[in-house]
């Protein structure tokens, strides 16, 4: 980032966006069960405050290539609401943070941290089930 610096063997934090030679991407799809009309829905449904809500299926995907010559040390950060089911890769990090959704989801923080050599790529996925408004 330009005004920025740090001293010869300190790390920094830099969004991936503004990484030189490091480039990630995130992908998520949701896997509805059943039909697109609510009343012809399949799935699992709830009722909360006069509302309905269906719980779905997430799938994450993250993807992270090193373009650099050398090593780089990385600090993936992801936030995910609902139950977290099977990840490819485990997080070196999970915080649980206050739901956003007036408590029907609950919100997780999670930080990936691994190196990549030069020329690496490095792909991991997380699934999670989530309740989405009807």
């Amino acid at each position: 980032p330009k005004g920025e610096w740090t001293n010869a063997g300190d790390g920094t934090v830099v969004k991936m966006a503004e990484a030189n030679g490091v480039k990630g991407s995130f992908e998520e799809q949701r896997e509805r069960k059943g039909a697109s009309k609510i009343s012809s829905f399949a799935g699992e449904t709830m009722k909360v405050n006069n509302r309905t809500y269906y719980k779905d299926k997430v799938t994450a995907a993250f993807k992270v290539t090193n373009f650099r010559v050398e090593k780089a040390a990385l600090s993936v950060k992801r936030t995910f609401s609902g139950e977290m089911g099977e990840m490819t890769l485990k997080p070196a990090k999970v915080k649980d943070i206050p739901p956003r959704d007036f408590g029907i989801n609950l919100d997780h923080e999670l930080t990936w941290e691994f190196e990549l050599d030069a020329g690496e790529t490095r792909e991991f996925k997380v699934e999670c089930t989530r309740w989405f408004a009807m």
